[in-house]
């Protein structure tokens, strides 16, 4: 009996340990700044909220194809448009830096508008 409480405990640890090896999702929204890094574990609802939440700032976000592995996100293909500008990226999530979009109007600063690969 002692053995089987001693592999359910050690089932329990690796499956927290494989969901820890995903990064969570990075998403700010401020009046003059947004930055948002997708995940893989981003799910269906944590897009279309952040779709709403961008609306509300005049962004538009369009997700062009989604394809998921159980709960897993296994490509993205996007399009931001904001200003009158427009950017596309697609992400079968394999890069190591951050992968998502970055519109930057914060007063004193250089105006930036990227999308894709996020580098530090």
């Amino acid at each position: 009996m002692k053995l089987n409480y001693f592999f359910v405990a050690i089932a329990v640890l690796l499956l927290v340990s494989c969901q820890s090896m995903y990064k969570q999702p990075y998403i700010k929204i401020e009046p003059n700044y947004v930055e948002v890094h997708f995940e893989k574990l981003m799910s269906k609802e944590v897009l279309d909220k952040l779709k709403t939440d961008l609306a509300a700032n005049k962004i538009v976000i369009d997700y062009n194809d989604v394809k998921y592995d159980g709960e897993k996100l296994n490509f993205l293909s996007f399009s931001v448009t904001y200003n009158g500008k427009i950017g596309v990226g697609t992400t079968f999530f394999v890069q190591n830096q951050p992968y998502g979009f970055i519109i930057d109007n914060r007063p004193g600063k250089a105006s930036r508008f990227v999308v894709g690969e996020l580098k530090d």
